[in-house]
């Protein structure tokens, strides 16, 4: 606050305005967390969890990953829900590819 507003003002006047923006932001602070409560509930009510779980499945099969668990069965502390499974590539590509990152390697020096 500037000095001038200090000396020109009482502070019992001061203390006033001050208590009315704390109440304000109290009263911005509950409303947001209304919000935010009517939105989550909201989207979580929108799609079926099974939709979820059926697209979940979906797309790990789509990109070669192996759906491990259960929405319902997930809390925050789990793992990811999908992991990669090995590749299983024919020895003779794996090698071609090996030479190729060689010859790259030896480019870049």
């Amino acid at each position: 606050m500037p000095t001038w507003f200090v000396c020109s003002h009482h502070p019992a006047q001061i203390a006033k305005v001050m208590d009315g923006f704390e109440k304000s932001f109290e009263d911005v602070d509950v409303r947001s967390e209304y919000i935010e409560q009517a939105i989550n509930s909201s989207t979580s009510q929108a799609m079926p969890e099974e939709d979820v779980e059926n697209l979940l499945q979906q797309v790990a099969d789509e990109h070669g990953l192996e759906f491990q668990s259960k929405m319902a069965e997930m809390n925050a502390s789990t793992a990811p829900v999908a992991t990669p499974q090995a590749a299983s590539i024919p020895e003779s590509e794996e090698d071609a590819l090996v030479e190729r990152l060689r010859k790259l390697r030896e480019q870049a020096v």
